[in-house]
């Protein structure tokens, strides 16, 4: 919710004991009509400036991207469309539920799957499948994965179950596949299967190049090569 409960330690106000109360995170409030490139802007200025916020405010020492990514969805105060544009560029979670469908976005990686879970005591998002897995580009990708889980504190997607992504006339299948957009890669484990027109190669680790579809085996490498 917007605030939750706390417990002022007595050596705050030096008191005879702790004081129970209610406390929220730092937060921004703007009129619902300020304009999305001033939202944007805010977002910018503050989480580009943290060093010089948590000088000035002792406070803001807990303000972070990773908090910031983890409130979408879960205040009565929804976010701003520039507040979403700077998270979507950043490459944090973005939730944008529809009928039947709830959406996960890692850069230009986008994941579409059924219900969302979030734990608030690891910091997890569980997305549950069946999931569509799309990115757009020259070379466009999709595929299909049985759940998702996110880690928002360390900034890493996996989809998990039955992963197999197809781009360009390759299609790889793996058990388990570790998304890092902003590097431009997916690292796939597990029963790694890669296979085109020229033949198919296998390991237990291989990178994936999400721009290309390119594959290089890093594990258990493996294959089969069609000749001319």
């Amino acid at each position: 919710g917007l605030v939750d409960p706390y417990k002022v330690p007595k050596n705050v106000y030096t008191s005879r004991t702790d004081v129970p109360g209610l406390a929220h995170g730092n937060i921004v409030v703007c009129p619902e009509r300020l304009p999305a490139e001033a939202g944007y802007a805010v977002m910018k200025a503050v989480f580009e400036n943290l060093a010089t916020l948590r000088t000035a405010v002792a406070a803001a020492k807990g303000t972070s991207l990773e908090a910031t990514a983890r409130l979408y969805g879960k205040l009565p105060i929804p976010f701003r469309p520039g507040a979403e544009r700077y998270l979507e560029e950043e490459g944090r979670l973005e939730l944008r539920p529809a009928p039947g469908k709830v959406a996960v976005a890692q850069g230009q990686v986008r994941v579409e799957g059924q219900r969302l879970r979030y734990q608030n005591d690891t910091g997890e998002a569980l997305l549950e499948g069946p999931l569509e897995v799309r990115r757009e580009g020259e070379k466009p990708l999709s595929g299909k994965a049985g759940s998702l889980r996110y880690l928002l504190d360390e900034d890493r997607l996996w989809l998990l179950g039955g992963v197999e992504l197809t781009q360009g006339g390759r299609t790889t299948k793996a058990e388990r596949a570790l998304l890092r957009e902003k590097e431009g890669y997916a690292f796939l484990y597990g029963k790694v299967e890669s296979r085109d027109e020229r033949g198919v190669v296998r390991g237990e680790r291989v990178r994936y190049a999400l721009k290309s579809g390119e594959v290089v085996v890093l594990g258990g490498v493996a294959g089969e090569f069609r000749g001319d």
